[in-house]
Formats: C-alpha cells, sequence, structure tokens
C-alpha cells in the first residue's frame, strides 16, 4: 500500500532541517513525504487540510510544536488540539525546546573547533535567542545552519537533545 506523510513545521528553519537531516531517515517508511508549513496561515485553513488528510486512509500526519515554555508536553499537545480541532494528540510532536536546539545539537567538531564554540552536553532547554549567542560574528545566522546542516552529526544530536533522540526512535529508520 501506497503511505504518504504529511509533516506540519512551524517555519523556514524547520523545513530546512526536516529536508536536510530527517526525511532521508523517514523516506525509508514513506512512499511521499510533504512539509505542511502551518504558523502564517489561518486556524481554519490548517484544520480544514488536517481533516483533508485524515480522510485518506493511506496518509499519516506529524504535527510538529514548539515546547515554548510550556508547564509540561500535555499542556502544549492540549494548546494544539484546542486550535484545531481534527488534530489528533497522537499526531503531535513537541520539540524541545525549539528547532534552534536540535540544530545546536548536531554542531560537529569540526565547526565547535573552527568558531571555537563552547560545547553544550544538552541542548534541551535551549531557546532561539541561546542559539543566536552561538552564530560566529562574522557570518550571519542563516550560513551559519547552512554550515551546520552541511557537516551535521546525527548521532551526537541525538545524545544532546531528548526530543530530536524521541524524534528519530519513534519515526525513523535510522
Amino acid at each position: 500500500m501506497y503511505n504518504i506523510l504529511y509533516i506540519f513545521i512551524e517555519g523556514d528553519d524547520d523545513e530546512r532541517f526536516f529536508q536536510r537531516i530527517l526525511i532521508p531517515h523517514l523516506r525509508k517508511s514513506y512512499d511521499y513525504i510533504k512539509l505542511v508549513p502551518y504558523a502564517n496561515d489561518p486556524d481554519l485553513k490548517v484544520n480544514q487540510n488536517i481533516e483533508s488528510i485524515n480522510s485518506m486512509d493511506f496518509a499519516s500526519i506529524i504535527f510538529t510544536s514548539d515546547y515554548d515554555q510550556a508547564p509540561c508536553y500535555s499542556y502544549q499537545k492540549n494548546k494544539e488540539t484546542e486550535a484545531y480541532k481534527h488534530l489528533h494528540r497522537d499526531n503531535i510532536f513537541i520539540v524541545r525546546e525549539e528547532i534552534e536546539s536540535w540544530y545546536a545539537a548536531g554542531i560537529s567538531e569540526a565547526l565547535v573547533q573552527n568558531y571555537k564554540l563552547q560545547p553544550h552536553t544538552t541542548t534541551d532547554q535551549m531557546k532561539k535567542e541561546e542559539f543566536l549567542t552561538l552564530v560566529p560574528p562574522r557570518i550571519g545566522r542563516l550560513q551559519f545552519i547552512l554550515q551546520i546542516l552541511g557537516d551535521y552529526d546525527l548521532g551526537l544530536a541525538c545524545k544532546k537533545n531528548s526530543s530530536l533522540n524521541y524524534f528519530i526512535e519513534k519515526y525513523c529508520v535510522y
């Protein structure tokens, strides 16, 4: 049977990360994968997309959401299911803390040495603002992100970020 996976993502950084790092591992389980940016869409449109996908027997959803300092995962999942009535709780995946923490978790040793970065043992609590302090002054944020993706260490990243590790264990053939 034909399997389609729709991954709802918040923005451009999420799209870059999923395209470069996660989709190659997800392709082993799905025939077709579509990223669906939703952060700038009205809730009604997102809800209609979810409802449409739910009606397909051969389609699955992963709806990603940042933890955003929620008191707990259940709170964040409740927030999403209140906004999107057709979204099933089991389809929600919470990125802890934000996608930038997944980027930071996989910064290779070569980049750490090249830019004299302070290595982190964990990035579970890292927010975008802290990630931005890692960006070397002589290059921009986007260029730094692209360098991280170009030499990303997924094994190291899974050790440094528990939500990324859980995502890999739950959805990917790694």
